[in-house]
């Protein structure tokens, strides 16, 4: 009997693990199932071009308090060479001359979507400079942009935002650069992330949702472009 009921405690056992298997292989199936669905399968017929980040009409930003300005510049080299975009109260042109040449100098060696890297080793990044009665405040990493914008009520918000995680867009082809809203108001983007600089330089295709309390959400991703013997340098 003892024999016996070690045979049946064993059979059970086998069973029992063969059954553990069988779900643990069809969860993972399910799983990956639900993560690989490719971008492919978008129906893009609804979604909106999106414009250059330059283009962008950000009169449609509402920072989380009245500045007096504010720009998003993007830097070279840590200098400022471009003014993206701008907003506040006041224009640049109706601050005082000392608020003008206090912005002017105001500066940063680092911020966020660092991207035109070149064989020489330089390349630029974005960051926002803002000026109210507290003074000049510079916004240079994700979290301080999404503290900056509160909540995310226009496409430029949503485009912002997406820049501010180090995701760029072509605005000339719909299925690596656009947007569509959602019924609840979040933000559905599909979008381009430089995921590798050296051996491959390696570019990835990404669709993701922005939220209005700011969260950004990826749903699937897949490897766009790569060139195998290439390699960006860097400082």
């Amino acid at each position: 009997m003892e024999d016996g009921r070690n045979i049946l405690y064993i059979s059970l056992a086998t069973k029992n693990a063969r059954k553990f298997i069988f779900l643990v292989i069809l969860f993972l199936v399910i799983l990956l199932n639900g993560c690989s669905s490719s971008i492919n399968s978008i129906d893009f017929t609804n979604f909106t071009q999106l414009a250059s980040i330059k283009d962008l009409d950000f009169s449609k930003v509402s920072p989380n308090r009245n500045y007096s300005y504010w720009e998003l510049r993007q830097a070279e080299n840590n200098k400022a060479t471009l003014v993206l975009g701008s907003g506040g109260t006041k224009t640049k042109e109706q601050l005082t001359e000392a608020e003008r040449n206090v912005l002017n100098t105001t500066s940063t060696e680092t911020g966020f979507n660092i991207g035109c890297q070149r064989q020489d080793g330089s390349f630029c990044f974005k960051y926002i400079v803002t000026i109210d009665n507290s003074g000049v405040q510079v916004l240079n990493t994700t979290v301080a942009v999404g503290s900056f914008l509160s909540s995310i009520d226009s496409v430029t918000e949503a485009a912002l935002l997406a820049s501010a995680y180090g995701y760029t867009w072509d605005e000339s082809a719909i299925e690596t650069g656009s947007v569509i809203q959602r019924r609840n108001g979040d933000y559905e983007m599909v979008v381009l992330r430089l995921m590798n600089l050296c051996l491959p330089v390696q570019t990835y295709r990404f669709h993701i949702t922005v939220t209005k309390d700011t969260t950004l959400n990826v749903l699937s991703s897949e490897n766009w472009q790569s060139f195998p013997d290439t390699c960006i340098q860097q400082n």
